[in-house]
């Protein structure tokens, strides 16, 4: 009599659905740093077609060609920076290499289009047609640059730039390790004079914290300082008298409360004053 086997194998189970999210790919948008933010006068200038704005526009700084070439040589400096620092470090050769790609026109052109610098643009729509060629888009990088570094300084255009040419960029903080380095002191360095030095005026003269000079350029370290803080730093800025006498005064206002006020024979000498009697305001000339 046959008796037909119990069957004792087992199916093995499904998987089944994965608890992971799903990995999400590394876009471009993703290794691209923030765009320093500047001042509503100093963009206007850098964002606006020549023909669209007032020849005075900006009497302290002028037009956009001027923040061109200097944003073009600041440019350069800072991708040469970067990439000489990358790790590990290149040989001559592929630094040179690496230094023109980063500096070659569809390199810039490609950051323009990841910032929109061509949709914020204001010019005539005939204008805007020459700016799908890439070489003039492009020039619309180099006044920003100038800008920047005008508004905020060179460690800021650094650190920025730095991590367009290379995300794994390290940023560093001058201010600190300028103050590191004029704290420690060196053991072969003599003993202090029992008597205390004369006064240096050069010295003086060039201090930020000093009276308010012709001169004086505090307004980037009160920017810089600002944004490494994250504040929101704006400026609300008039003019009285006529044209050849004008009287300007300005107002800074951080996180929409006013912290300093200033005057003088020019937009620039009234936002120096008010930028320096705000940093005060701020508590920052002690732990800047």
């Amino acid at each position: 009599m046959f008796v037909a086997a119990k069957s004792t194998s087992t199916s093995s189970a499904l998987p089944g659905p994965s608890l992971k999210r799903p990995r999400r790919e590394t876009s471009m948008a993703d290794n691209f740093p923030p765009i320093p933010s500047l001042d509503e006068d100093l963009y206007r200038v850098v964002s606006t077609h020549k023909s669209l704005l007032s020849p005075d526009e900006n009497d302290e700084l002028g037009d956009a060609e001027r923040l061109r070439s200097l944003g073009k040589r600041v440019l350069a400096q800072a991708v040469a920076v970067a990439c000489f620092r990358k790790k590990p470090l290149l040989s001559a050769v592929e630094l040179e290499v690496l230094i023109d790609e980063r500096l070659a026109v569809d390199t810039i052109y490609a950051w323009v289009t990841q910032y929109d610098l061509r949709k914020k643009y204001v010019c005539e729509p005939d204008f805007r047609e020459t700016l799908k060629d890439p070489k003039e888009a492009a020039d619309l990088f180099y006044p920003y640059v100038g800008a920047v570094f005008v508004h905020h300084g060179a460690s800021t255009v650094q650190n920025w730039v730095g991590r367009l040419v290379d995300p794994d960029f390290e940023q560093e903080d001058p201010t600190s390790k300028r103050f590191k380095s004029a704290d420690v002191q060196s053991p072969f360095q003599p003993p202090p004079p029992l008597e205390p030095a004369p006064p240096l005026p050069q010295a003086i003269q060039n201090n930020p914290l000093a009276p308010a000079q012709p001169s004086s350029t505090f307004l980037p370290i009160f920017n810089q300082t600002a944004m490494q803080r994250r504040l929101q730093v704006t400026w609300q800025t008039a003019s009285t008298g006529p044209s050849h006498a004008s009287v300007w005064s300005a107002d800074c206002v951080v996180d929409g409360i006013v912290k300093g006020r200033g005057s003088g024979r020019s937009k620039q000498l009234a936002k120096e004053e008010a930028a320096r009697q705000a940093f005060y305001n701020m508590g920052w000339a002690g732990n800047p």
